[in-house]
């Protein structure tokens, strides 16, 4: 039996998403196998867990539901890191039963269905070890802002965004910011790797969505990001609380508007590499707690102790009929 797959929707021989990179992290730390649209290889093999990550409207999602059809007696996942990317494709939730799924995420429980809700820093798997930029890197420009466009952000795009500010994003995304009346100076999606486009920046500002203020979602990949790559992160005020409950001493580096953040980056500026030694500290806090993840993700794809959960796991899903739901292909 194997112990686990991830299920990404469709073949796709690259991206640079954080569901994307999060895959092959999990992929190389535990042996995982990922099945990138791929379903014909594993259709007859017996599976523990099955794990979707990966979340797109145009993804082959029936294909998908037949491949589950096909493992009903596999214990069904799905990992989030975006709230508001909680909902399957109907193909797929007319085959299964969503009160059996477990839900992992790193925000508080959305939906009513499932099993049950872990909330862990899903974010923090992207916090690699092997990255962590050690050695200083020609810093060529000041303020980077980076990320897809989101509606619950815009009250602080209008905030921030001047043309003394960078701003990262696909090229889909641009419009969206412009029809804001922001016009900071647009550069083209990141690439991540050994090395990345962030490092040529001296700062990163974090900005977080209304919503993160009352639900706590563990601080962002882009915070995780600028720590390897030696970037200093300036925090939005109304995202202060995210970093207190985190365990972050962020004081001395939060802002409140445009003028703020610039007059926040002229002082630091002055001493640059105090700063930055002072928040490289911080990566000792990110260590433990991408540990900490990766042991309680650790059973999910690991095949340790599974076998006895599997036989009590079938037998209790033959009693209840389960599988009722699941037979419609």
């Amino acid at each position: 039996m194997i112990p686990s797959v991830i299920i990404e929707p469709q073949t796709r021989f690259e991206s640079f998403t954080p569901y994307w990179r999060n895959d092959r992290i999990l992929s190389r730390e535990f042996g995982v196998k990922i099945i990138n649209g791929r379903f014909d290889d594993y259709r007859f093999e017996k599976i523990r867990n099955i794990v979707i990550t990966y979340w797109a409207r145009w993804a082959d999602w029936r294909e998908v539901g037949r491949f589950l059809v096909a493992h009903r007696e596999s214990q069904l996942f799905r990992m989030l890191n975006e709230y508001g990317n909680t909902a399957l494709s109907g193909d797929v939730v007319k085959l299964i039963d969503e009160n059996e799924m477990i839900f992992i995420a790193n925000f508080p429980r959305t939906k009513t269905k499932g099993k049950d809700w872990w909330q862990i820093n899903v974010n923090t798997i992207l916090f690699e070890e092997s990255i962590i930029k050690t050695s200083p890197v020609v810093k060529k420009y000041d303020v980077i802002y980076y990320g897809m466009f989101r509606p619950d952000r815009a009250i602080y795009f209008r905030k921030y965004f001047d043309d003394r500010i960078h701003v990262s994003t696909s090229p889909k995304n641009v419009l969206l910011f412009k029809n804001l009346g922001v016009r900071p100076r647009f550069v083209s999606s990141f690439l991540w790797g050994p090395s990345s486009t962030i490092e040529n920046f001296r700062f990163s500002l974090y900005l977080e969505d209304v919503y993160t203020h009352a639900h706590y979602n563990f601080p962002a990949n882009r915070f995780y990001e600028a720590l390897m790559y030696r970037v200093i992160i300036l925090i939005d005020a109304f995202a202060r609380k995210t970093f207190d409950i985190a365990g972050y001493p962020v004081d001395d580096y939060i802002v409140e508007d445009a003028d703020s953040l610039h007059r926040k980056v002229a002082e630091i500026s002055r001493r640059y590499d105090y700063h930055l030694s002072r928040q490289s500290k911080w990566r000792g806090h990110a260590r433990d707690e991408c540990a900490e993840v990766m042991g309680r993700l650790r059973p999910v794809f690991m095949d340790e102790g599974a076998d006895d959960d599997d036989e009590r796991r079938t037998e209790k899903r033959r009693k209840r009929g389960e599988s009722q739901k699941r037979t419609r292909v």
